[in-house]
């Protein structure tokens, strides 16, 4: 932070670190609130800012961030309402790694520049199947270990719930 304090002089700020996962987290942080003492600035997961927000708990920060690209399933994640409360902060990069002999074996050329729709076909053509239907072989997972399944839903389009005045409801199957 000593970059930001040169060419901030006249800011002042104190950095306080709450151990523990997310919901020792969420606890202090509501304390904090609740005492009129809550932070001006917070690290907080992106899959609770659409809750604090419909509480009028953060501010909008559309404005700050216009013009900065994310991808949509982040940006999508820390917006209520059609405005953003949060700075996505998933900032990963995704790598293919791929098994030549495995990819030859399915008729797949393995030095091939995919676009995403390539990933669908290359995912059918890799996976195998038990004669009892179960898998022996995924060719693709790329949520494994990775975000989870609320950002990939985002991602493609897809929504959770419909946002209605103070509250929130699941989708219709």
């Amino acid at each position: 932070m000593s970059w930001y304090q040169e060419e901030n002089s006249g800011v002042e700020f104190d950095v306080a670190h709450i151990s523990g996962d997310q919901r020792v987290f969420l606890e202090r942080l509501y304390v904090a609130m609740a005492a009129s003492a809550a932070p001006d600035f917070t690290w907080l997961d992106g899959g609770h800012v659409k809750q604090l927000a419909a509480q009028a708990l953060l501010e909008d920060v559309t404005e700050v961030l216009r013009g900065m690209n994310f991808t949509p399933g982040e940006e999508q994640e820390v917006t209520y309402r059609g405005r953003l409360y949060a700075a996505p902060y998933h900032a990963t990069s995704r790598g293919l790694v791929k098994r030549v002999d495995v990819f030859g074996e399915a008729g797949v050329d393995p030095h091939a520049d995919p676009v995403f729709d390539d990933l669908v076909t290359w995912n059918q053509k890799l996976s195998k199947f038990a004669p009892d239907g179960t898998y022996t072989r995924i060719g693709f997972a790329p949520w494994f270990g990775n975000w989870d399944a609320r950002g990939w839903i985002w991602t493609f389009g897809g929504d959770l719930v419909i946002e209605s005045e103070g509250a929130s409801f699941p989708l219709p199957p």
